[in-house]
């Protein structure tokens, strides 16, 4: 190894600490677990080849430096390659693709051809990157080559994390690129490290770097959507799987010597394979299953296959099954279809199941909790979960009975993040003895809810309540849990509640009422207002499946205030309310007044000019990262009567109010250049990106500085003074954060 010791320290074999620190920052700052590093020999280091293996947990910024400093200087200095994963997982030692919990950010690695030319096509298509690193490598024509970064405004998780890199693939596959982040464990160059193939050193190093942050869905869609890039020489056949699905193959014939497409022994033990997971799954009886195999062979394949072989075939891929799997499942018994006529049906006096919740939860329903990013669903989950375990009046609305055992299936929070949380929950001695016998969580479930999770549930579940069985059983989010391959599928959404919910509810106990803790799409102020369920992330079966729905979102980007909607199947829908998280408690606020923004959001018509001003703010900031700027009349007439901002002098006043209360400052244009600004003073939001008209993209870590603002008092327009500027020299703005939707 010592052979391989770095004596001389050029410029290109410097550590930049501040890129890992920003590197770290911005990938992994709302992660949770441990950062998987990769230490490779590099390509042309002499001596044996080895690796070393590290985790770094995800405690704060400072932690994360102290423990990748040493590894990264023993990199350099024995010429080794200094790798991260860019996801974590729960624990040390693991570094499957199945292993990863959080997967921040969507990567493209260009590693070929002409790098400028497909960087510009795929930033044209998804937008401008959070960091474009240079690899520290170069092609032939000694151009750097690129690894290119779009933050997510939450971490993938769950199903969400193979849905991203299957887009990561797709991605790569269309312009050209690598594409090995198809997998979520493909470990890539930790920038400020230094590569040394071949001898040769170079910084891995930040490009630019920007505050974008994007939807996940959105990614996946522009993705999608985007063309192949003109000169890469691939089918669109090539982009998605060659197998015909098994519906297509049961309506299609099989010829020897697969002059067809699949080989009769291909077709034969697919099929095999798929009527066996029917029967293991308990869908058919052992004799159904045999039968439809046998019906294939004779009607699809040509020629058949004696029937000793197929069951040849058939005994071995069943032991497969049965190690893989364990015992089938026996198929639930049929009964009969029942009814009856309206006056019979009228007369019946069979009383409805006891509720739980007073007008909105009763024994045996299924109720779903949905709602945006960061809108406090997991909060309002644990709220009803100490209302029903205490019996106390849930939102300062709905009645609780009788306290009853709530068991909470949560697969977010580790056992020291849960433990903040609840220690936050303000309670009285009598409610902590009841929730001590009533209220069950499970530290961070890792599995999904295939058979193993649910036995490993219904063990837990048996262990922690014995023969005191739960009356509400809680699953915290659904992603994280769902084992099937695509949540936006109907069918496979509904059989996942069929044949996992529901079997898991029946087995522990078959009154218990199910809440689901669930995603969805952020929601602009008109869908608040028309309907807000439409947002719920995935397939729209889901909607069908529950009998009662809570949506919680958010009433704009600065205030801790959050409107809850309702829909109910058998009775009348609560009106909706606003409630805030306060002294660890989920509360009514009452007055529905948003206290921030000044806005009352049950007024249609306030709501309505609150969504004009927050719009506002957005084409502000996203036309400058264009690099478009305006002054105030301008922007009143490039945007008149469009994205339901109004008339011209609507947006004036709009905007007047916005500089009077501080939303927006102004500058005098020389930040941006000559060329773009010709005089005047223009309009600035906070974090407002400076555009570069020679690079033709926004300059890294730069944002514009105010140079004048609206005297609120006057009217009068100002220069930007001491008085205007914080203990650090900072400008004072009047929030921090915008409604981009």
């Amino acid at each position: 190894m010592m052979e391989n010791f770095r004596t001389d320290f050029s410029v290109g074999t410097k550590i930049d600490k501040d890129a890992i620190a920003v590197y770290l920052k911005t990938v992994f700052g709302y992660c949770d677990g441990f950062i998987p590093v990769r230490m490779f020999m590099e390509k042309g280091a002499t001596g044996n080849q080895y690796q070393q293996l590290h985790w770094i947990p995800t405690t704060n910024l400072e932690g994360m430096m102290q423990q990748l400093r040493p590894l990264v200087e023993r990199g350099r200095n024995f010429k080794m390659g200094v790798y991260v994963i860019p996801g974590t997982t729960t624990e040390r030692n693991q570094g499957k693709a199945a292993d990863i919990i959080n997967y921040p950010c969507f990567i493209v690695d260009i590693d070929s051809g002409d790098i400028e030319s497909t960087k510009n096509y795929i930033i044209a298509q998804l937008g401008q990157p959070t960091l474009e690193i240079y690899s520290g490598g170069k092609t032939e024509d000694n151009s750097y080559k690129r690894h290119l970064y779009w933050k997510l405004t939450e971490a993938a998780e769950g199903t969400d994390i193979k849905r991203l890199t299957s887009a990561q693939k797709l991605a790569a596959q269309k312009i050209g690129s690598d594409p090995s982040f198809g997998s979520p464990h493909q470990p890539i160059r930790l920038p400020g490290s230094v590569h040394q193939k071949n001898n040769k050193a170079s910084q891995v190093r930040i490009a630019s770097f920007s505050k974008m942050e994007y939807d996940i869905e959105e990614i996946i869609e522009s993705v999608e959507s985007m063309e192949i890039m003109p000169g890469i020489d691939i089918s669109p056949e090539k982009l998605t799987d060659k197998k015909t699905p098994m519906e297509e193959m049961y309506k299609e014939q099989v010829y020897e010597g697969a002059e067809a497409g699949e080989t009769r022994f291909e077709a034969m033990g697919r099929a095999i394979g798929w009527s066996l997971t029917r029967h293991f799954e308990g869908h058919w009886t052992l004799e159904e299953t045999w039968n439809d195999v046998v019906g294939y062979n004779q009607t699809k394949v040509n020629p058949p296959w004696e029937l000793e072989r197929v069951k040849k075939d058939f005994d071995r891929i069943y032991k497969i099954h049965y190690d893989k799997y364990g015992a089938p499942k026996l198929k639930p018994k049929e009964y009969p279809l029942e009814g009856d006529d309206w006056s019979e049906i009228v007369d019946d006096d069979t009383p409805l199941p006891p509720e739980i919740i007073d007008g909105l939860l009763r024994e045996g329903e299924f109720m779903v909790i949905a709602g945006p990013p960061k809108s406090q669903k997991s909060l309002l989950m644990q709220e009803m979960t100490y209302c029903i375990a205490t019996g106390n009046r849930l939102l300062n609305r709905f009645d609780v009975p009788i306290p009853q055992q709530v068991v909470v299936i949560q697969a977010e929070m580790s056992k020291a993040q849960l433990s903040a949380r609840l220690k936050a929950v303000k309670i009285n001695p009598a409610e902590k003895a009841l929730l001590k016998r009533n209220a069950k969580f499970t530290y961070r479930f890792t599995k999904v809810l295939n058979e193993d999770g649910s036995k490993d549930v219904a063990d837990w579940i048996d262990r922690v309540c014995g023969q005191d069985k739960p009356q509400v059983i809680i699953f915290d989010p659904l992603s994280n849990i769902f084992d099937g391959d695509d949540e936006n599928s109907n069918v496979e959404l509904m059989k996942f509640i069929r044949d996992r919910i529901w079997v898991l509810r029946d087995q522990i106990n078959p009154q218990a009422a199910v809440i689901l803790v669930h995603h969805s799409n952020k929601v602009n102020r008109n869908q608040m207002m028309e309907n807000p369920f439409l947002a719920i992330r995935g397939a729209s079966a889901i909607q069908g499946a529950y009998d009662v729905g809570l949506f919680i979102t958010k009433t704009s980007e600065d205030t801790l205030d959050r409107r809850l909607f309702f829909q109910t199947r058998a009775v009348q829908e609560p009106k909706p309310m606003t409630v805030h998280y306060q002294d660890g408690h989920m509360v009514d606020r009452g007055d529905a007044f948003d206290r921030n923004s000044g806005v009352n959001i049950t007024d249609k018509m306030s709501l309505d000019r609150f969504n004009q001003v927050n719009k506002c703010l957005g084409l502000l900031f996203r036309e400058a990262a264009k690099g478009k700027y305006y002054n105030k009349n301008q922007f009143c007439l490039k945007f008149a009567d469009k994205y339901r901002l109004g008339s011209v002098a609507t947006i004036r006043n709009n905007l007047n109010t916005l500089l009077t209360q501080g939303w927006i400052m102004l500058f005098n244009g020389e930040q941006v250049g000559a060329k773009i600004i010709k005089g005047g003073k223009f309009l600035v939001v906070k974090d407002m990106p400076v555009w570069d008209p020679e690079d033709k993209n926004i300059k890294p870590n730069m944002t514009i500085r105010p140079t004048h603002f609206v005297d609120a008092g006057t009217g009068d327009v100002k220069e930007v003074g001491p008085e205007e500027l914080d203990p650090k020299g900072e400008v004072k703005w009047m929030v921090s954060d915008y409604d981009f939707e």
